[in-house]
C-alpha cells in the first residue's frame, strides 16, 4: 500500500501546488503592476499641481521638469519589475529544471531545496514529492519482480517432481496390470512388487498379493486333494456327482476371484491414466499463484496510479510553459513601450534646441536695443539655463532608458531559455509516462499468465478427486472379493458333508475332505464373485 499513497500524494500534490504558484504569482505581478500605477499618478499629479501653482514665466520649465520626472520614475519602476520578475524567479526555475532533468535520467538522489520561502519553494516541494514517490515505485516493482521469479522457480522445481512421481506411478501401474493379468489367466505364481513410495499403492500390492498366497496355497491343497480323491472315486459311485458337483462350485468360485481381480487391473488402469494427470503439490502451487495474482494485479494499479501521477505533472509543466509565453510577450511589450520613450526623448531634445535657437535669439535682439534689452537678456540667460538643465535630463533620462533595455533584453533572453527549460521537463514527464504505461502493461501480461496456472492447479485438484473414488471403487471390489472366499468355504463344508455318507470306503476320503476343507476355509482374498449355491449331495453305493 506505500505505492499507493506516494502516487496519491504526488497526483493531489502536484496540482494544488502548481495552481496555487499560478495563483500567488499572478497577485504578486498584479500587486506589482498596481503600485507602478500608483506611484506614476500620485507624481504625475504632483506634476501638474506644481505647474498651476507656479509663476507663469516658468510654466514652460516646469511641464518639462515634470514630465520628466515622471518618465524617470516610471522607467525605474518598471526595471524593479524586470528584475524581480526576470531575474530571481528565473535563476530559481532554471536550478529546478536542471534538477528535473537529473531525476529522469534515474539520479534521485538530487538534493530539491531551497532556501525560498514562497510559491517557488512550494514548486520545489511538489517536485521532490514526485521524486520519492518515483524512486519508491521503481523500488517495489524490482522487490516484486524479484518474488515473482522465486516463485516461478519453485513452481517449476514442484512441476518437476509432480512429473518424475507421474512416470513412477505409470510405470509401477503398468507392472500391476501385466501382472493382474497373467494371474487372472491362471498363472497364480505372479507377485507385485511394492518398490514406490505411495503408500496407498503398498497397501494394493501386499493385499493383493496376500491373497495370491493364499489363492495359491489353497488351490495346490486342493489340486492334491483332488487326485487323492480320484485314487478313491471309483469306491464312491453314489457321491461321485456330488463331489463333482463341489470341485465345480469351488472352480466358479476361484473363476470369479480371477473375474474380480481382472476387475482391479481394469480400475488400476484408469487409475494410472488419472494419475498422469496429477500433481503432488496442486494446492500449494494454487495458494501460492493466487497470491501472487493478487500483488500482480496490485502493483499494476500501483503502475496506473503513476502514470496518472505523470500525466498530471507534464499537464502542470504545460501550463507553466504557456506562463512563461505570456512574461515573454510583456517584457516584449516592456521593450517597445522603451523604443516608445525614447522616439519621446528625442522630441524633447527637439524642443530643447529650439529653446536654445530663442535664447540666443532674445541675446541678438537685447544687444540691439538700449537699455529696455536688459529684460530680453534675463530672459534669455533663463532660457539658456532652462535648456542646459533639460539636456542633462534627458541624458539622463537616456542613460537609464538604455539601462532598462539591456536588462529587458537579458531578461528576455533568461525567459527564452527558461522557457526552452520547462519545455525539456514536459517532455521528460511525458517519457516517465510512458515508461510506467509500458510497465503497467507487462505486469497485465504475467498476471494474465499466473492465472492460466491457478486454473491448471484447479484442474489437477479435481483429477485427484477422482482418482479417490477411483481407488474407493477398487476397495469395494476386494470386500466382495472376500465375501466370495467365504462362499467357497462354506461349499468346501457342504463336500465334506457328502462324504461323510460313505461310512464304508470313505475313512480316508473324509480325512482327505476335511483337510480340503480347512484348506478352502482359509482362503481369503479382496475380490468377491456371485455366491454359488452347492446341491445337497446324495449317499453313495461303494463298489
Amino acid at each position: 500500500m506505500r505505492l499507493g499513497r506516494n502516487s496519491q500524494q504526488v497526483s493531489s500534490g502536484l496540482p494544488a501546488g502548481l495552481g496555487r504558484i499560478g495563483q500567488q504569482y499572478s497577485l504578486k505581478i498584479t500587486g506589482f503592476l498596481a503600485a507602478i500605477f500608483v506611484l506614476t499618478l500620485l507624481f504625475a499629479a504632483a506634476a501638474a499641481r506644481h505647474v498651476a501653482t507656479g509663476a507663469a514665466g516658468t510654466a514652460v520649465d516646469r511641464a518639462v521638469a515634470g514630465f520628466a520626472g515622471l518618465m524617470l520614475v516610471l522607467f525605474v519602476n518598471l526595471g524593479l519589475v524586470a528584475i524581480v520578475m526576470g531575474g530571481n524567479v528565473s535563476l530559481s526555475l532554471q536550478r529546478l529544471s536542471r534538477k528535473a532533468e537529473r531525476i529522469g535520467d534515474g539520479e534521485f538522489d538530487v538534493d530539491i531545496r531551497t532556501p525560498r520561502n514562497d510559491e517557488i519553494s512550494d514548486l520545489y516541494g511538489s517536485i521532490r514529492t514526485m521524486r520519492d514517490s518515483l524512486e519508491t515505485t521503481l523500488s517495489d516493482l524490482e522487490a516484486t519482480r524479484e518474488e515473482m521469479a522465486a516463485e516461478r522457480e519453485r513452481a517449476t522445481e514442484a512441476k518437476r517432481r509432480a512429473e518424475a512421481q507421474n512416470e513412477e506411478l505409470l510405470e509401477t501401474a503398468a507392472q500391476f496390470s501385466a501382472a493382474m493379468s497373467a494371474c487372472a489367466a491362471g498363472d497364480l505364481s505372479q507377485r507385485l512388487d511394492a518398490d514406490t513410495d505411495d503408500e496407498a499403492i503398498r497397501n494394493i500390492v501386499d493385499s493383493f498379493n496376500d491373497m495370491l498366497d493364499e489363492l495359491e496355497a489353497a488351490v495346490a491343497g486342493a489340486q492334491e486333494s483332488a487326485r487323492r480323491i480320484d485314487r478313491l472315486s471309483a469306491d464312491l459311485d453314489g457321491s461321485g456327482d456330488d463331489l463333482q458337483t463341489g470341485s465345480a462350485d469351488v472352480v466358479a468360485a476361484v473363476d470369479t476371484i480371477a473375474d474380480g481381480a481382472a476387475r482391479q487391473t481394469d480400475e488400476l488402469q484408469e487409475a494410472a491414466a488419472e494419475i498422469s494427470q496429477l500433481s503432488a503439490t496442486t494446492e500449494e502451487v494454487a495458494s501460492t499463484t493466487d497470491t501472487i495474482a493478487e500483488r500482480s494485479a496490485a502493483v499494476a494499479e500501483r503502475a496506473a496510479e503513476g502514470s496518472n501521477a505523470a500525466a498530471g505533472t507534464a499537464e502542470r509543466m504545460e501550463d507553466t510553459v504557456a506562463k512563461t509565453e505570456t512574461v515573454v510577450e510583456t517584457v516584449d511589450d516592456l521593450v517597445a513601450e522603451a523604443d516608445e520613450i525614447e522616439a519621446i526623448i528625442e522630441t524633447i531634445e527637439d524642443i530643447v534646441d529650439q529653446i536654445t535657437v530663442l535664447a540666443l535669439n532674445a541675446n541678438i535682439e537685447a544687444a540691439r536695443s538700449d537699455a529696455g534689452g536688459e529684460g530680453f537678456a534675463v530672459v534669455a540667460d533663463e532660457v539658456k539655463a532652462l535648456s542646459e538643465e533639460t539636456m542633462a535630463a534627458v541624458d539622463d533620462i537616456e542613460a537609464t532608458l538604455e539601462s532598462i533595455q539591456r536588462m529587458a533584453d537579458r531578461t528576455a533572453d533568461d525567459i527564452a531559455g527558461v522557457d526552452q527549460s520547462v519545455r525539456t521537463a514536459a517532455t521528460d514527464a511525458a517519457e516517465v509516462r510512458n515508461h510506467l504505461e509500458t510497465i503497467s502493461a507487462d505486469i497485465e501480461d504475467v498476471d494474465a499468465s499466473i492465472q492460466q496456472i491457478a486454473d491448471t492447479a484447479d484442474t489437477q485438484a479435481q483429477t485427484a478427486q477422482e482418482l479417490s473414488e477411483i481407488v474407493d471403487s477398487v476397495a469395494d471390489i476386494s470386500a466382495e472379493t472376500t465375501d466370495e472366499a467365504n462362499s467357497a468355504a462354506a461349499t468346501a463344508d457342504e463336500m465334506a458333508a457328502a462324504t461323510e455318507t460313505v461310512a464304508e470306503t470313505a475313512a480316508d476320503l473324509d480325512a482327505e475332505a476335511a483337510e480340503l476343507s480347512n484348506a478352502m476355509a482359509a482362503f481369503d482374498a479382496e475380490t468377491k464373485p456371485t455366491p454359488q449355491t452347492t446341491a445337497e449331495p446324495e449317499p453313495g453305493v461303494s463298489d
